[in-house]
């Protein structure tokens, strides 16, 4: 299983079929989620961080886009 923050197959950009091109030859399942749902966790920790050595920061809750997909 491979979770990843994009998975929309982009003809003109190489690494994206490359990726499909292995996922398929492997038979790996890929689980698709959006950039911000797959990365905004290590943000929302970062806060953690700031705040522990005195730093003001807040996670201002953004939307998703689906366009990744």
């Amino acid at each position: 299983m491979y979770i990843t923050g994009c998975t929309r197959h982009i003809p003109s950009f190489e690494p994206t079929i490359e990726f499909h091109r292995i996922a398929c030859e492997r038979k790996i399942n890929v689980l698709g989620a959006t950039h911000y749902t797959t990365e905004k966790y290590a943000c929302i920790a970062m806060i953690k961080y700031f705040n522990k050595i005195g730093m003001q920061a807040d996670f201002i809750e953004g939307r998703y886009y689906l366009e990744d997909m």
